[in-house]
């Protein structure tokens, strides 16, 4: 089963007034219906807006006060020194702690993306404006579709 939000987010300018609060909700679900949560963080290192920056606030949010049950968290391999600052966010906020990291190499499926006959974005962004966005979903997808194919062989 997937799980994802549907659109038109909210918040409220408050620590715990945000739809994405539910992503940890959900791994809380699917923990106590004895599946394995694997999860997305938002990431990004184009978003002008600091809190979203490297791991957005409202991931770290989910992740560390909200998930009580651990997730697979699946994130791209990126340049060096991006991922030596992912590798410290994560650290900092703790969150090797309490979730498993798996890494992906998603060169080809960004490709893939960058294939498809209709512009993929999100807030008003694309592929090209902000690639790790993109590849932080890719990641997620590929850790998906690798469960599967180990529950079916």
């Amino acid at each position: 089963m997937i799980i994802a939000m549907g659109p038109g987010n909210v918040g409220t300018a408050t620590k715990f007034g945000f739809t994405g609060i539910e992503q940890g909700e959900n791994i809380n679900k699917v923990n106590a219906l004895g599946g394995k949560a694997i999860t997305c963080l938002r990431l990004s290192f184009t978003d002008p807006r600091l809190r979203h920056q490297i791991i957005s606030h409202h991931s770290i949010t989910s992740l560390k006060k909200i998930a009580v049950t651990p997730a697979c968290i699946a994130l791209p391999l990126l340049k060096t020194i991006e991922t030596k600052m992912l590798v410290e966010e994560l650290e900092k906020n703790g969150l090797p702690d309490i979730h498993r990291i798996k890494w992906h190499n998603t060169a080809a499926t960004m490709l893939e993306l960058h294939r498809l006959p209709f512009k993929v974005q999100s807030m008003g962004r694309t592929l090209q404006d902000d690639p790790i966005f993109f590849a932080a979903a890719a990641a997620a997808g590929e850790q998906v579709a690798a469960a599967y194919y180990n529950l079916c062989n």
